[in-house]
């Protein structure tokens, strides 16, 4: 089972400063990247990835996730917690004890499909924890995350990493290159502009395939309608 939780979204709050719920018409521009990426019977993969701790890589997932479903109907969607000393995913869980990075250490325990969760209320969305937080040998079992990853790839439509951040996890790099493509969180007034362009540029000379970015915990510092009329 996983607990409900409120995600406060500093993007949605209104010129008044009130806040308000995000949308999915908000991520609608990434969905439909995801869905070119699309083939029926094998789920796409793609991870997430932020510079630094902090930046909403985990939120936006969830809000993908979620648009995913609402904007493609019934599509099914898969959240793994890659980020493993600091799983976010793994912490709504309320048994989070099994998870891919267990199962990898001893397969004959449970199917990787036992560790698989259904998130209740978020129709199509299931969560797959770490499960316990690795040791040293953990850390070399994660790099193995796509052969945990390719016993589930019939059962979903597509799968979203929620990777550790770039410059605090070497394996960062590693789940964003096994994956199908990589898309990049800015948190708005916080990531640095350099931080940003070093990232993409490590991540494509690894051989990456970036979608492309998401401004997280955008404010408008001018009314919003000012905004739509300006731009």
């Amino acid at each position: 089972m996983i607990r409900q939780r409120g995600v406060k979204n500093p993007e949605s709050l209104n010129p008044i400063g009130e806040e308000t719920e995000p949308t999915a018409t908000d991520n609608a521009a990434v969905v439909y990247r995801i869905y070119d990426r699309h083939t029926p019977g094998a789920a796409a993969v793609f991870a997430l990835v932020s510079a630094r701790s902090g930046e909403g890589t985990t939120y936006c997932a969830i809000t993908i996730a979620e648009s995913i479903h609402h904007l493609l109907g019934d599509l099914s969607v898969l959240l793994v917690d890659a980020n493993m000393l600091h799983g976010e995913l793994s912490e709504l869980v309320d048994s989070p004890q099994k998870g891919w990075l267990d199962w990898l250490g001893d397969t004959d325990r449970y199917s990787i499909q036992e560790a698989v969760v259904p998130w209740a209320g978020h129709p199509g969305v299931s969560m797959l924890p770490s499960g316990d937080r690795p040791g040293p040998e953990g850390k070399h079992r994660a790099l193995q995350l796509f052969d945990a990853l390719s016993g589930l790839k019939a059962n979903f439509d597509f799968i979203l990493i929620d990777c550790p951040p770039f410059f605090g996890d070497r394996l960062a790099p590693r789940f964003c290159t096994g994956a199908d493509g990589t898309i990049i969180v800015i948190e708005a007034e916080k990531t640095r502009k350099s931080s940003a362009r070093t990232m993409v540029a490590e991540l494509r000379t690894v051989g990456s395939d970036i979608l492309g970015a998401v401004l997280n915990k955008r404010r408008y510092h001018i009314p919003h309608w000012l905004y739509d009329r300006i731009f």
